[in-house]
C-alpha cells in the first residue's frame, strides 16, 4: 500500500506538494486559531497543528524524489513557516519583556 502511495506521489509531485500543502497548512492554522479561543486547549491545538505541518514536510521530503521544483517548494514553505514563528515568538517575547520592565520601573 505504501509503495502505491509513493508511486502516485512521484507521478505528480508538484500537484501533491501544493494540494496537500495548502490543505495541511489550512487545517493546522485553523486548528491553532480555534484552540486559541478555547483557553484550555491552546497548547494542545498548537502542538497538533505543528505536528501536522512537520509531518507533512517530513512525508513529502522523504518520498518525493522525482521533482527538484517540488523539493524547492517544500524548502520554501518550511523556511517561511519557521521564519514566521520566530518572528511571532520574538514579538511576543519583546512585548512581555517591555511590560515586565515597565512594571518594574513604575
Amino acid at each position: 500500500m505504501l509503495d502505491k502511495f509513493i508511486a502516485r506521489l512521484n507521478q505528480r509531485p508538484i500537484l501533491w506538494t501544493v494540494g496537500a500543502g495548502i490543505l495541511t497548512y489550512f487545517c493546522a492554522f485553523t486548528l491553532s486559531i480555534v484552540s486559541f479561543w478555547y483557553q484550555g486547549f491552546f497548547e494542545l491545538g498548537f502542538l497538533v497543528g505543528g505536528t501536522a505541518v512537520m509531518g507533512y514536510h517530513w512525508l513529502m521530503s522523504r518520498y518525493i524524489r522525482g521533482s527538484k521544483a517540488s523539493q524547492f517548494i517544500q524548502l520554501m514553505l518550511g523556511l517561511i513557516l519557521v521564519s514566521a514563528v520566530i518572528g511571532l515568538i520574538g514579538a511576543s517575547t519583546h512585548l512581555k519583556a517591555y511590560e515586565f520592565i515597565n512594571e518594574w520601573l513604575y
